[in-house]
């Protein structure tokens, strides 16, 4: 989805960042010290049908007009503390099982539910790798492109 000529999303954010419930947790926000705004999926629904749909199909795109609406209204409620804002939104309508999940989400806002059992640190793989010689300093670039990449070790 384009943005329509006339349509700007930010300003859209911005009406439901003015209402006084987003305007106090704003500024407690500021009080707490803390930067992640917790969105609830119904008030933009309430707000612009075709915005929560476009939250939905393009995430990333529409998360960062919901993060400087935000960072605008936070200026505005606390001058003096501007953190770098990290907009969540929750409680869609339907939650997608686990199984659902194919290739027709990728890229899409989804909602599941489930427990957290176990989590650890994902293991990083070298992608490109640079050597130096000690000698004289000259560095060599070698992609590591096959599964057997050098695997780095986590801490």
């Amino acid at each position: 989805m384009t943005e329509e000529k006339g349509w700007d999303p930010q300003e859209e954010f911005q009406l439901i960042f003015k209402q006084e419930e987003y305007r106090n947790r704003l500024a407690q926000l500021a009080i707490d010290g803390k930067t992640s705004l917790a969105v609830k999926f119904a008030d933009v629904m309430r707000s612009s049908a075709a915005l929560a749909e476009a939250l939905l199909n393009y995430p990333v795109r529409f998360l960062e007009y919901a993060k400087n609406a935000a960072g605008g209204q936070l200026l505005n409620e606390a001058p003096d503390y501007a953190p770098n804002i990290t907009i969540r939104i929750y409680d869609l309508f339907q939650p997608t099982p686990l199984r659902g999940i194919g290739a027709a989400q990728l890229g899409k806002m989804i909602m599941i539910n489930g427990i957290v059992v176990r989590a650890s640190f994902g293991k990083p793989r070298v992608l490109n790798a640079c050597f130096q010689c000690k000698r004289c300093g000259t560095r060599q670039m070698l992609a590591q492109a096959d599964s057997s990449a050098v695997m780095l070790k986590t801490p």
